[in-house]
């Protein structure tokens, strides 16, 4: 460990300044380039004196920053460089201070720092660097292209994180209990958000993530309670790790059917008790294996269908199977004569709309929704399967169907006391008909109307397209009523059209 002090003169005009009352000067850094990506903040007018703890490595190259030295200041600059002398021939040279070490502001003397600017060639910061400070902002550079494992954790004084563009991961615990930041913005270069990188940030209520992110791991959002809504786009997001939004309970909404998203974790949405609306690329996906070893000998029941989808980076390829909803809010066992088997008991009561946004070839598993009786509306859109039982022992106020769907399997309501009052079809009464497994049993348990894309008085389906369908409101209430009559109330020769409850299309 060397011990030096460092006197960093920003330029004569600032130190005279500063002399004669006035602000420091400031200076604009950053790499220019695309805003998107590229982080600007200033050289503040705090700490031009430091008096920090520096390492030489062993090549005489650059230093590390190891410690809060004999600062006394509660704002620090980590300077650009660090004056070297050679001890031979006695000569003096700036040398670049590359990196933060490991705790190095753990002491009760760091913890009290409340701001801090990072320095143009510090491309590492370690782990815990800054545990427990009092910062309230921080802004990561470009230049850095890692932080350690729990680098920022546990500063419950910071509200502002601005990350820079050089930063692939954000790393375990990186920001874990970070609670005053309200607001979260990844930059496109993040891939990977770590295993309980922004746990018990609570007081989050944006996020806004990179369109270039691969993957979330475990608990990485765990208890974000502040969080409202949550919608993810990025189409290379190939996998949400167990538990990652565990305990959100603020969160009203979550659309992820925009992601390359093949697998969602076990519990990923646990414990979520506001919700009320979901979007999802497809119901319960998990790999074989997992299935194996999480449900055992179940893992080969009827119409849990295993497929190998291949990753579009790699080309390797995985073999998933369906499963049940519940799976993403911690249901387990599928097992028969198991009422822990299905996801009523785990899915939110609030969670009365659920939208699946397949990808063409789909399948709703068996049982895949049984028992979720809060469930009331479900809209199913690029799937071909609806498995046996797959809307076990539930009654939905409406159900929509793409137009992809071929296939039903046995009694997918379970019985005749349950069923949907309204289905709504992408495809002609005559697909319809031909749908696989569409038998007497199926029918009876859609006990409610039929809206499809083709009219049949003899049926009672009727057109439905962009949103208008051609009934009547006869009760003046704005919308139909079940067992109202059609009317042609204004005589021109047809029924009169009204807005129905959502806009449901023929596409």
């Amino acid at each position: 460990m060397i011990r030096k002090m460092l006197t960093a003169i920003l330029s004569l005009t600032c130190v005279l300044g500063a002399a004669a009352g006035i602000a420091a000067c400031t200076e604009r850094v950053g790499s220019g380039g695309n805003k998107n990506t590229t982080t600007y903040f200033e050289k503040p007018d705090f700490a031009v004196v430091s008096d920090l703890d520096f390492e030489l490595n062993e090549q005489k190259t650059a230093y590390t920053v190891t410690g809060i030295g004999r600062e006394e200041s509660t704002k620090i600059t980590i300077p650009d460089d660090y004056n070297y002398t050679d001890e031979v021939t006695k000569e003096t040279k700036k040398l670049p201070v590359t990196a933060i070490a490991a705790e190095a502001f753990s002491s009760e003397a760091g913890k009290k720092i409340e701001a801090v600017y990072i320095g143009a060639n510090v491309a590492e910061i370690g782990e815990g660097a800054f545990t427990g400070c009092n910062l309230n902002s921080i802004t990561i550079p470009d230049n850095v292209r890692t932080i350690g494992t729990g680098a920022f954790s546990n500063c419950t004084n910071l509200y502002n994180i601005n990350i820079g563009s050089g930063l692939t991961t954000i790393p375990e615990s990186a920001f874990m209990n970070c609670r005053s930041v309200t607001k979260l913005r990844l930059p496109n270069t993040v891939t990977n958000v770590g295993k309980s990188a922004f746990e018990n940030c609570t007081g989050i209520k944006t996020l806004t993530m990179s369109t270039g992110c691969m993957r979330i791991e475990d608990r990485a959002f765990y208890g974000c309670t502040g969080l409202g809504d949550l919608k993810l786009t990025s189409p290379t997001l190939r996998y949400i790790g167990e538990s990652a939004f565990y305990g959100c309970t603020g969160l009203i909404t979550a659309d992820i059917s925009g992601t390359g998203i093949n697998e969602i974790g076990f519990n990923c949405f646990g414990r979520c008790g506001n919700l009320t609306r979901m979007t999802v690329p497809f119901v319960g996906r998990m790999p074989y294996e997992a299935l194996r070893t999480q449900y055992g000998g179940n893992a080969g029941s009827t119409d849990m269908i295993s497929e190998e989808v291949k990753d579009s980076e790699t080309g390797e390829g995985v073999s998933y199977t369906y499963t049940i909803f519940g799976y993403i809010f911690g249901a387990t066992n599928p097992g028969e004569n198991n009422t822990q088997q299905y996801g009523g008991r785990y899915i939110p009561q609030s969670l009365k709309t659920v939208i699946v946004k397949g990808r063409g070839n789909e399948v709703i598993a068996q049982q895949a929704f049984a028992n979720c009786y809060h469930i009331k509306e479900l809209e199913i859109s690029g799937v071909q399967k609806l498995g046996t039982n797959c809307f076990f022992l539930i009654s939905l106020d409406y159900l929509v169907l793409g137009k992809e769907v071929n296939s039903f399997g046995t009694a997918i309501f379970f019985s005749s006391g349950q069923h949907v009052n309204r289905l709504y079809y992408g495809g002609t009464v005559s697909s319809f008909n031909n749908i696989t497994g569409n038998n007497t049993d199926n029918s009876n348990q859609f006990a409610g109307k039929y809206y499809l894309t083709e009219t049949s008085s003899s049926t009672g389906w009727h057109w439905v397209s962009e949103a208008i369908e051609p009934y009547t409101d006869a009760n003046n209430n704005g919308r139909y009523d079940v067992g109202e009559p059609y009317t042609d109330t204004n005589g021109n020769g047809s029924c009169d059209t009204v807005q129905v409850p959502r806009p449901w299309t023929n596409n």
